[in-house]
């Protein structure tokens, strides 16, 4: 047995992939049937650098070694390294068309049961490139930090972009959430503090990048993880959903928006 083999240890959970403990819908059955006759797959999490990443392990099971590839990368839907994933696996193993988008439901339902293999180390799994990206995504706490004062400094600069939300009520179109002006809210009534624990602020992904100024997911993966450990941005460790943007209600009469939701009390407002 190889070292990648020897490497996937110990399951975190005894549920087996033909236990998935919520019910499947007739489609979903069908595409875990198909995919579970011709490939052997798993989530497998590791430690690299003090951070928790997972890995795609994928076994044609005709024979064969299985490959490994960043969950981040195999779940891309229009990336190129997806693509590129998906022309390895039909020249290599024997992928169909169709078979990709299979085997990314067939995932992503793994990962929403939280059903991994915990590995000690997964260094070893991944190609000296992976492994690059995934060391220049780490971030220290003192790096963290000042990231998010640089975001503290743009909301405060710019209070009237975040407008205090109104929900319970319908206002004037140019009072509170305004769609296209408007970043994000700051959020002081008794439902969001209920739900957040405090006064916050919610702010529109495509904004808090902007002010970052960084694209790169995996850095920004760290930064919110560390944001997370600090108190800085709102997460429900219980939650199925483990996007660190949720969604929000900004205002009365329009859909949710995903944001990120800041609870940092340096954010609360005078008389509020």
């Amino acid at each position: 047995m190889s070292t990648k083999q020897n490497s996937a240890t110990h399951k975190q959970q005894a549920l087996s992939k033909s236990e998935l403990s919520q019910p499947l819908n007739t489609r979903e059955i069908i595409i875990k049937q198909a995919v579970e006759k011709e490939w052997s797959i798993k989530i497998l999490k590791g430690e690299l650098n003090g951070h928790t990443q997972l890995v795609i392990s994928i076994q044609w099971r005709i024979g064969g070694a299985p490959s490994y590839y960043k969950y981040g990368d195999f779940m891309s839907t229009r990336s190129s390294k997806a693509k590129n994933i998906e022309l390895e696996l039909m020249n290599r193993a024997g992928l169909g068309r169709s078979d990709y988008t299979k085997i990314q439901s067939y995932v992503e339902r793994l990962r929403t049961e939280n059903i991994y293999d915990n590995v000690d180390d997964i260094t070893c799994l991944l190609s000296s490139e992976d492994v690059r990206e995934f060391e220049s995504a780490v971030i220290s706490d003192d790096q963290a930090e000042m990231y998010f004062d640089l975001l503290v400094e743009h909301i405060e600069e710019n209070i009237e972009l975040f407008p205090k939300r109104i929900i319970d009520i319908d206002t004037d179109p140019k009072q509170g959430y305004i769609e296209g002006i408007s970043q994000g809210v700051y959020i002081a009534d008794e439902k969001g503090i209920k739900k957040y624990g405090c006064n916050s602020i919610a702010i529109i992904p495509k904004y808090l990048q902007e002010v970052l100024n960084i694209s790169h997911t995996n850095t920004l993966g760290a930064i919110f993880e560390c944001w997370v450990k600090k108190g800085y941005l709102y997460f429900d460790e219980s939650s199925v959903d483990r996007r660190k943007d949720k969604p929000v209600k900004l205002r009365k009469g329009i859909p949710t928006k995903r944001a990120y939701v800041l609870t940092n009390s340096r954010l609360k407002r005078e008389g509020e």
